[in-house]
């Protein structure tokens, strides 16, 4: 079966977004609990206040998308670590789900922007997506 961008599974307990594909890597975005979530907009909004933010700008911790996916809301689909080795994607779950246009729209838009410290490969493959 083949999956696309903004579809959910399960991995090892936890859930994320695959975002695309190789032979050797999928890359998938790490979906965060509301607590998690919620941590992270705060270290970020004090980040942003201090006027230093350009020190942490390619800090892979502050690149996230908040959902608004049922089920996901107030969630964040987590841009850290997004290759993973292909050979694990047997034990993924697939759970019939995927993200609403609106979030897939916000991701591929945070994927894109300059400076996102993400994988080169995945950059390529999200610009050529329609």
């Amino acid at each position: 079966m083949i999956h696309g961008f903004g579809d959910i599974f399960r991995y090892n307990e936890e859930q994320y977004v695959f975002l695309a594909s190789t032979d050797e890597i999928v890359y998938a975005a790490r979906v965060l609990d509301p607590e998690k979530t919620a941590l992270i907009n705060q270290m970020n909004n004090r980040r942003a206040a201090r006027h230093d933010a350009s020190r942490t700008d390619g800090n892979s911790l502050y690149w996230y998308v908040v959902l608004t996916t049922n089920e996901l809301e107030e969630c964040a689909a987590h841009l850290k670590d997004t290759d993973q080795d292909a050979s694990r994607d047997r034990f993924f779950e697939w759970i019939g789900k995927t993200l609403n246009e609106n979030d897939i729209t916000h991701l591929k838009e945070e994927i894109l922007k300059e400076g996102c410290p993400i994988p080169k490969g995945l950059r390529e493959i999200v610009q050529t997506l329609e």
